[in-house]
């Protein structure tokens, strides 16, 4: 298992030894925790997407996210999107109908992602949410 993050900051934890060390160091199985920028080449059997980007205090959900609004933002999306062998989980503090239509490659794939895979446990057990 893998995951795969759009931002950039450094993973930081206030607890030592919080990270439990894998079980496995092999390279192709261990679990990881990657940004956009560098989880090329890193496959594994399910893969989770975790945007970490959302509405601001106010409320607004602001058109900014990283790496993926850089020139071939899509395409690191995407790279992260194909690492998944089996399975990919988008986790998102908003829907994809929540964005903004837009003429942008990058935002397009990124609504369209979190569009078919999000899941809201709120009104119980998670499922997926399709659009129609």
């Amino acid at each position: 298992m893998g995951l795969a993050t759009v931002r950039t900051d450094p993973i930081r934890c206030s607890t030592p030894g919080c990270w439990p060390a894998p079980r496995s160091c092999d390279r192709r199985t261990s679990f990881f925790i990657k940004n956009l920028e560098t989880v090329q080449g890193d496959e594994r059997d399910v893969i989770i997407l975790s945007i970490g980007y959302g509405p601001a205090h106010c409320g607004k959900l602001l058109s900014t996210f990283g790496p993926i609004n850089r020139e071939g933002g899509w395409r690191r999306l995407n790279v992260a999107v194909t690492r998944a062998r089996r399975r990919m989980e988008v986790i998102a503090s908003f829907h994809g109908g929540d964005l903004p239509d837009s003429v942008d490659k990058s935002m397009q794939h990124l609504k369209r992602y979190v569009g078919e895979e999000a899941v809201e446990a709120a009104d119980g057990p998670a499922a997926p949410e399709w659009s129609s």
